[in-house]
């Protein structure tokens, strides 16, 4: 089994070569056996302080009642939320959805970053793979969808 990714785009410092921050914990649903030759994941975003997102280098507005993002390919994406803090650096994520996976991360005010959900992330999870937040999770934007 692979293991999923995330690593705080923060961090980084100009010119650095740094690899992937594994963090502790089981914060991402691997499904057993798979459903179908090819499954997409999810990726839940709470108390995100939103005006818009970046994802995968294509602009997203984001309004109220966003939760994240469904349909997303399995690999390696950057996320990039920019908020109503303009002197505040861009909070980011590199995260890694498996196929057919769902991480839920939360924005942390405190230290300007997205982090793991530890107290949530499982009960959000469920919700998410269960389609219960499908009306509020945006499609996960492709090139030819700008």
């Amino acid at each position: 089994m692979e293991h999923s990714e995330i690593r705080d785009l923060a961090d980084e410092t100009e010119g650095a070569v740094a690899g992937p921050v594994l963090l502790p914990g089981t914060w991402w649903y691997w499904p057993m056996p798979p459903t179908s030759d090819y499954e997409f994941g999810y990726l839940v975003l709470r108390d995100i302080p939103k005006i818009e997102a970046i994802v995968d280098g294509i602009k997203v507005p984001l309004r109220g009642g966003f939760r994240g993002f469904m349909n997303i390919p399995p690999g390696m994406h950057e996320v990039v939320i920019i908020g109503y803090s303009s002197t505040k650096p861009h909070p980011g994520v590199r995260i890694n959805i498996p196929e057919g996976g769902c991480a839920v991360l939360l924005y942390n005010a405190d230290k300007n970053r997205i982090e793991v959900d530890r107290e949530w992330g499982a009960t959000y999870i469920s919700k998410a793979l269960r389609g219960i937040l499908d009306s509020h999770l945006y499609c996960w934007p492709t090139p030819s969808s700008q």
